[in-house]
């Protein structure tokens, strides 16, 4: 903890209005920030003894607050171009109070006024409070990942998109969040996504923008950081994995296995992925995928503790490097650089009282800095805590076949234009139509019944993120459902009503009753098995 003197310049925006706070009455603020995002508590008094408080009837309204705040060394007036601005936010009010309000007592007053108020916001980066209420459920179908983000992430939240992964073209890319399983908000999903594929995402503090990308950010400037400077300073080194990574494929056509390690890795301690592909490049995506993880570890962490406030840009991401005279040469982080991984910014005016320092563009606090670094090259990504999205979205869809008239029941056998795997194609009438395809395959009949699904089957889809599947159907075949009253169980071949072969089994005054018929028109054969007799018709109808 230490004593100095700061500028803290506040603003509120709310409902088209902007409210400008002096520092002066400002009593405590506490700021928290991580490469990800921030929060920040402020306290403030606003007095109407001389002017009215304009900016009470807003602030207890349900309207949005926007915050700026930013915060300087303070300086003389003739070193004002001296002044860096060392943390700078922008965001959201999630939680706001007036803690106090101060009126004259045993005093008789026209209208009895509160003379002081005493305000306080929480407030959050846009991300966490816009995403994290943000629910969307969507799909795009053969294009980016990336427009599937670009298309559902609200105008008042900007996000950049640097990472190869997100302009590779897949066929189905889903957004689950309305799944009534799922919990996962869509800021969870960005992380979740970033996370799985090993990306980073960062918030910068200068221009208030998010960045997906597959590297952190890199800057070659940096703020010398000197001896004097510090109060104390501790170094914690990392626990370090100690497993080899096992990659199985467990499909039978394809089975394979390998091992990916660590450089710290023990022999016979194992973590096994398990995936099941016919398909050897999604296996070798993953393999790849787990490798290029192993280079995200981190080795140390270094927490700093200053005894003045520091005229350097001091947020996440932002590098310095200990420097200058009173180091000693075997000093651990001598010379070295690193990146700000974590700011905690307290401050606490040594004047609390409401009419103290009032309006005044500065004022002195007690404060408490501490940053904790990491190396410049360290390749670790800092994430916030997130819920898993709910994979499969359930929705309802048609078969696709375009063999044949639109009123018959044909199939058709697409191939994967760069696997050849046979696919069906579904129809989604949720998402304006758009089509998803699904692996051809028996699903729930033994491989000796061949009946693929016909064009215009009412069926049940799992939406995965890239894939989907077939789940069960949801209706019978037109003319394929019999009366209760028969009891009877009936296969239903063909394209259609003319064009048709009808196998049932049904009950007749509780005797069993086999019929095979077919139609092509106006030709009919019938094949009919009852008690005591066996009927065999072929004919032209009329």
């Amino acid at each position: 903890m230490f004593n100095d003197s700061l500028e803290i310049r506040l603003n509120l925006h709310i409902d088209g209005k902007d409210f400008s706070i002096p520092c002066g009455n400002i009593k405590y603020l506490k700021c928290k920030l991580y490469q990800y995002g921030f929060k920040s508590i402020v306290n403030f008094w606003i007095s109407s003894e001389e002017k009215s408080d304009v900016l009470y009837p807003h602030f207890i309204t349900n309207k949005i607050i926007e915050v700026n705040l930013d915060i300087y060394a303070h300086f003389t007036e003739k070193d004002q171009d001296k002044k860096v601005k060392s943390i700078t936010l922008s965001g959201i009010v999630t939680k706001k109070a007036i803690l106090d309000e101060l009126v004259i007592e045993n005093v008789h007053l026209k209208k009895n006024p509160v003379l002081y108020r005493c305000y306080q916001i929480v407030f959050k980066d846009r991300a966490q409070v816009l995403l994290k209420q943000h629910y969307p459920t969507d799909l795009v179908t053969n294009k980016k990942i990336k427009d599937l983000f670009v298309k559902n992430t609200p105008s008042k939240v900007t996000i950049k998109y640097n990472w190869q992964i997100l302009n590779k073209d897949y066929a189905i890319n889903t957004l689950p969040l309305g799944s009534p399983k799922n919990k996962a908000s869509f800021y969870d999903f960005i992380i979740w996504f970033v996370n799985k594929y090993n990306g980073v995402f960062n918030y910068n503090y200068r221009d208030k923008c998010y960045y997906v990308t597959n590297t952190k950010e890199q800057s070659d400037k940096f703020s010398i950081v000197n001896k004097k400077d510090i109060s104390s300073y501790y170094i914690t080194f990392l626990n370090q994995p100690r497993y080899n990574i096992e990659i199985l494929n467990v499909c039978s056509k394809n089975v394979q296995k390998k091992t990916i390690q660590y450089d710290s890795s023990i022999k016979d301690i194992e973590k096994t992925i398990i995936i099941n592909t016919s398909i050897s490049s999604i296996y070798e995506e993953e393999v790849s995928l787990e490798r290029e993880k192993t280079k995200r570890v981190a080795t140390h962490r270094v927490n700093v503790y200053f005894n003045h406030f520091l005229n350097i840009k001091l947020c996440p991401n932002d590098l310095i490097k200990f420097s200058g005279p009173n180091w000693s040469k075997e000093q651990f982080i001598k010379e070295k650089i690193y990146r700000i991984n974590y700011v905690l910014f307290e401050a606490t005016a040594l004047n609390k009282e409401a009419d103290s320092d009032l309006n005044m563009p500065h004022n002195r606090y007690s404060i408490r800095q501490e940053i904790i670094l990491e190396p410049k090259n360290d390749e670790s990504v800092s994430l916030p805590d997130f819920i898993e999205p709910y994979f499969p979205l359930l929705v309802e869809g048609y078969v696709v076949s375009e063999i044949g008239k639109d009123n018959e029941y044909t199939y058709q056998i697409y191939q994967h234009p760069q696997t050849s795997v046979d696919q069906y194609k579904i129809k989604i009438p949720l998402f304006n139509n758009q089509e998803v395809i699904a692996p051809f395959e028996p699903i729930f009949s033994p491989g000796h019944f061949y009946f693929p699904i016909y064009k215009g089957a009412r069926v049940l889809i799992s939406l995965n993120l890239h894939d989907a599947y077939i789940k069960r159907f949801l209706e019978w075949k037109e003319g394929a459902r019999l009366p209760s009253d028969t009891q009877g169980d009936h296969l239903l071949l063909g394209k259609n009503a003319k064009n048709q072969t009808s196998i049932s089994h049904i009950y007749i005054d509780d005797k069993p009753v086999l019929k095979i018929k077919r139609i092509n028109q106006a030709d009919t054969q019938l094949v009919k098995i009852e008690e005591g007799t066996i009927t065999i018709e072929t004919k032209e109808e009329e």
